[in-house]
């Protein structure tokens, strides 16, 4: 289009130039003189300037966008402070988030700390609410001689069997709530006694436990007392397996 334009425009001027021409042989000297250079000059700029013969031409076309091209455009000041504050506060709450993690897991091993402390304090330790009495015997340690085994020996030489028995039984049950924290209740039974007690203490001192309570039980239950040397070695056993332990308060944990 614009080399047509362009011959178009050439054309116009040499038919201008030749008319001029033309017209300076026909016409006389005296009537009109030949166009000056600076005439010439204004007149191309004329036929140049008009829209419908100059060689070149502006047309507006439209024009498919690139997919890939990012679309322009006019970013203000504070919208680019408005983008960096929302970064800045996303990077913000990354951190608050994983700070909150952590807390969290702090807390748990705390929780879990305590709740196995708490249990491992539960083995050793007697029940919140100490007994004074199961079964109606007093197991409190001031109310105990404090040589129990020397105590009941003399006993059962004055031929007294069951308060001999009675006692040795009796400070058993004492010394498993107060010195071992076996959870022993007012109402445990001689059998409840046993199956609390063993898994607790050593084979000696459970060896000697189950032997005392079974005579016990035959005695009372089945009223068969044992002979003298099955009597004495209770005695003498008892505070070597459970020895003395200081008197404490009713229903106070060791």
């Amino acid at each position: 289009m614009r080399s047509h334009a362009r011959t178009a425009w050439m054309a116009i001027v040499v038919l201008a130039w030749c008319a001029g021409s033309i017209a300076s042989l026909a016409v006389p000297s005296s009537v009109s003189a030949a166009p000056s250079e600076a005439e010439i000059l204004d007149a191309i700029e004329t036929v140049r300037a008009d829209p419908n013969i100059s060689p070149e031409r502006k047309v507006r076309t439209l024009k498919w966008l690139d997919a890939d091209e990012p679309e322009p455009r006019e970013r203000n000041g504070w919208m680019e402070w408005l983008g960096g504050l929302f970064q800045w506060i996303g990077s913000a709450t990354r951190l608050i988030l994983w700070l909150g993690i952590a807390l969290l897991l702090g807390l748990l091993g705390l929780f879990l700390k305590r709740i196995i402390g708490d249990s491992r304090y539960s083995r050793t330790a007697p029940p919140p609410h100490t007994p004074t009495h199961v079964q109606e015997m007093d197991i409190r340690p001031e109310s105990l001689p404090e040589e129990i085994g020397a105590a009941a020996l003399q006993l059962w030489d004055r031929n007294d069997h069951r308060a001999a028995l009675a006692l040795l039984y009796r400070g058993l049950l004492s010394r498993l709530v107060h010195a071992h924290g076996v959870p022993i209740l007012q109402s445990t039974t001689e059998a409840d006694c046993l199956s609390l007690a063993v898994p607790r203490l050593n084979a000696d001192v459970a060896q000697y436990t189950t032997l005392l309570v079974r005579i016990w039980q035959l005695a009372v239950y089945g009223a068969r007392e044992p002979d003298a040397h099955q009597a004495r070695t209770l005695c003498i056993g008892f505070d070597k397996s459970f020895p003395r332990v200081a008197a404490q308060p009713s229903g106070a944990r060791s």
